[in-house]
């Protein structure tokens, strides 16, 4: 609807992004499971995280962390397939309504795509933190785009509304770094938020190479960090692999989330993912 054009089009859209900002930072941090500390591990060793060099996300990097997610995504044994099979064949029945707000609000359709990654296009998720719906917002994020939430409704899991609502965040993500990559990450991780805002304070671009430089700078930190510390230094390398991963998983969803929607991406369009309801 204009009203919720008007949340991003006004000075009023610093709201959403706050509101976002805020939450997303809380889930980082708290919101990590089993399987979800695995796949952090396995980042760390794309990253090269036990050799003596500084990490670099070059474009080479960053296509072996996409190709990891089409992997899990294919592997007919990961819980990712099967998710990934069922979920976008239910979002079929929907595709057309949900890519119709992203075209409204002025968003590439091929963003409607999110709702896969976030949550297998399962209308009632409900993440541990509390983020809920398709798109995965929590309260206050979906209070600010005028999303209802009462004892009654909770128009978080309208398959239209929040694809309306997730077509707002990522343009005013994009409009505020004018990447798309960047408005990705920002999705989904305080770090790109943190980047667009330090960025301009420089007075330097905010496009995805340079958070990519930003993100390479505070993995480092975190490496050098660990490696300045004698008793990490004696610890085999599976431990130093696990510790490593806890300390880069508030960085691993920033670092994640563009490559892990590409995957998604390029898969519907090889042809891989191709069985949805009409």
């Amino acid at each position: 609807s204009d009203s919720r054009k008007e949340i991003i089009e006004s000075e009023d859209s610093r709201l959403v992004i706050g509101e976002l900002e805020s939450e997303t930072v809380i889930n980082e941090q708290e919101e990590i499971s089993k399987a979800d500390m695995k796949s952090v591990e396995s980042i760390a060793d794309i990253l090269d995280f036990d050799k003596k060099q500084p990490i670099r996300l070059t474009p080479e990097k960053m296509e072996k962390v996409k190709n990891y997610w089409k992997e899990r995504y294919v592997n007919r044994k990961d819980n990712l397939h099967t998710d990934l099979i069922r979920g976008y064949r239910e979002w079929g029945s929907w595709r057309p309504y949900t890519e119709e707000k992203f075209r409204s609000v002025g968003v590439p359709v091929e963003y409607a795509l999110l709702a896969l990654p976030e949550s297998s296009w399962k209308v009632d998720a409900r993440s541990r933190k509390g983020a809920v719906g398709p798109y995965q917002f929590m309260p206050r994020t979906a209070a600010s785009l005028k999303l209802k939430m009462n004892q009654v409704i909770d128009e978080r899991r309208d398959p239209v509304k929040s694809a309306e609502a997730c077509a707002l965040v990522l343009k005013e993500l994009h409009r505020a770094s004018g990447d798309w990559n960047v408005a990705l990450s920002g999705y989904n991780g305080g770090e790109a938020w943190r980047f667009i805002k330090t960025a301009k304070n420089k007075g330097q671009a905010t496009n995805y190479d340079n958070f990519l430089i930003y993100l390479e700078e505070n993995l480092n930190k975190i490496k050098n960090n660990l490696n300045s510390d004698k008793k990490f230094s004696h610890l085999p390398r599976a431990v130093k692999r696990k510790i490593f991963a806890q300390n880069i998983q508030g960085l691993s969803e920033n670092l994640n989330y563009p490559p892990k929607f590409h995957a998604v991406k390029e898969l519907v369009k090889e042809g891989q993912i191709h069985e949805q309801k009409s």
